[in-house]
């Protein structure tokens, strides 16, 4: 009896019980088996649950690659799009800096292609480059032609702004409103009757029309002069300087500073002149040139004799 293991087994409402034997080599067997098969449970759970967790894990992993990787394709393309935008402004600040009239015999379409096309080669990387690393790169060669660009920028500007200074003592502008009647040059003077040379221009205009100063400067001289009749002359910079003749009526005083565009005087007929009208001339280093590429100079315009 003691080599036996006996099970009752109580069935619900049921008066009669179920008595199971068996030896001891089956119970024991039966219990190391029941032992065997709940720790084989629960092993087999926490696979199947790590499993689970590392299938979780890699597609959270593959979503966020797959973001990161649409956000490498939309800055690659804004990348491009960037490299498009650099080499036109490249292109655009290589023909302004040509402009410039120091600059004017330095820069040819050829030169600014090839600036370009450095940019351009200076942006590529081989086809087997890392994404990250692609963009890396190229986000390096865009940060250092910004930084050039902007140096060239401030350069550019602070040329601009030093000529457009020195263009402003510069006479650039008509002194009043009309045409030439009498150039530059040999002409039969319309009171003499001598053929004697023109030193300025003439320009025909109504009575009393505004006169105005052709460039910032200092007023010298404020009077009557023989022949010339009632005149003005202006001292600019960079030796130039301008005579204004036959007016009418001054409005300025010698040693006043004026600037360009200012009203200094009204067109007349005073001195040796047939007419109301104005005589314009034009100085440089003490000697007459002739007023007409000064009429209506801007600065790209300039010649670079002016500079």
């Amino acid at each position: 009896m003691h080599d036996r293991f006996s099970i009752t087994i109580l069935r619900p409402n049921q008066s009669q019980a179920v008595r199971v034997s068996m030896s001891k080599f089956w119970g024991y067997s039966l219990a190391i088996s029941t032992v065997v098969f709940g720790i084989g449970l629960v092993v087999l759970g926490i696979i199947v649950t790590q499993k689970w967790s590392t299938i979780q894990h890699y597609d959270r992993l593959k979503a966020k690659y797959d973001a990161q990787h649409q956000q490498v394709e939309e800055l690659s393309l804004q990348l491009e799009s960037l490299q498009s935008t650099v080499s036109a402004i490249i292109d655009t600040q290589s023909s302004l800096e040509s402009m410039l009239p120091n600059k004017r015999n330095t820069y040819s379409k050829k030169k600014i292609a090839y600036s370009i096309q450095q940019f351009n080669n200076a942006f590529r990387v081989p086809q087997d480059t890392p994404p990250i690393q692609t963009l890396q790169q190229q986000l390096s060669v865009l940060s250092d032609h910004v930084t050039t660009l902007v140096d060239k920028y401030t350069y550019i500007n602070s040329q601009f702004s030093k000529y457009q200074k020195r263009l402003d003592q510069i006479p650039s502008i008509w002194p009043v409103h009309g045409y030439i009647k009498s150039k530059f040059g040999f002409r039969t003077h319309p009171i003499l009757g001598k053929r004697m040379f023109h030193y300025g221009v003439d320009i025909p205009s109504w009575l009393g029309t505004p006169i105005r100063a052709t460039a910032d400067g200092r007023v010298i001289v404020a009077r009557y002069i023989k022949g010339l009749g009632m005149t003005v002359i202006v001292e600019h910079g960079y030796g130039y300087k301008t005579i204004y003749a036959h007016v009418s009526k001054i409005h300025v005083r010698p040693n006043d500073r004026i600037k360009k565009g200012q009203v200094i005087a009204n067109v007349g007929a005073t001195g040796l002149v047939t007419a109301p009208s104005l005589h314009y001339e034009v100085w440089r280093y003490k000697k007459r040139i002739d007023p007409m590429p000064f009429l209506n100079l801007e600065l790209f315009a300039a010649a670079p004799n002016v500079w």
